[in-house]
């Protein structure tokens, strides 16, 4: 099963919106228990308040997260969930790397 789930509200059969429902109240429970970060190009109150509410872990606004800090959502996010270790570095080519408790090593971003 996926350590993390991320879903963006606007997509063109299922919205996030969705997506989130159907996850809280349909998927089988071992995929109930994995944490959903949700992307969003709206800045709109409503809609982040809504996506916490139907389950989201973390919220993240486009304009207002630089691609190099998706990384650290990332990572804060599983450490909360208890799904990763706080092992997380950046390599000498600049890529920001993230391992799990599995020993699995993941790349998150590239500078």
């Amino acid at each position: 099963a996926p350590r993390l789930l991320v879903t963006e509200l606007s997509l063109p059969r299922v919205d996030g919106f969705g997506f989130l429902e159907w996850k809280s109240t349909q998927a089988r429970e071992d995929l109930r228990i994995i944490p959903v970060v949700v992307m969003s190009g709206s800045d709109l109150a409503q809609d982040v308040k809504r996506a916490y509410k139907l389950g989201a872990n973390r919220c993240i606004i486009k304009s207002w997260t630089a691609p190099h800090n998706l990384a650290h959502v990332v990572s804060d996010t599983l450490i909360a969930s208890g799904l990763m270790l706080t092992t997380f570095g950046q390599s000498s080519d600049g890529a920001i790397y993230a391992a799990d408790i599995t020993g699995g090593l993941y790349k998150l971003a590239a500078q």
